[in-house]
């Protein structure tokens, strides 16, 4: 799981100074609501890969959710960042 990537960027910098070449992260979940997450990635260098975002989750929890918790969720995600 990927939140603002700050966690990343140390995981890359320590293996990095290993002399190992980190183009590419993968997470499952990549939150993608943190505009310091985008920073973070382009300070590393690298691409970060994933199955799935917040926005996704939206998409389709209106099929699984009830309007009261769909609307639970949505201002959730509005104000996470």
């Amino acid at each position: 799981m990927a939140t603002d990537a700050g966690s990343k960027l140390h995981f890359v910098k320590a293996l990095r100074s290993n002399k190992l070449i980190i183009n590419d992260i993968f997470v499952a979940f990549y939150y993608g609501v943190y505009k310091s997450a985008d920073l973070n990635l382009k300070k590393m260098k690298v691409n970060l890969n994933y199955l799935a975002t917040w926005h996704d989750i939206i998409s389709v929890s209106h099929d699984y959710l009830s309007k009261k918790d769909q609307k639970k969720l949505e201002d959730y995600i509005l104000n996470i960042s």
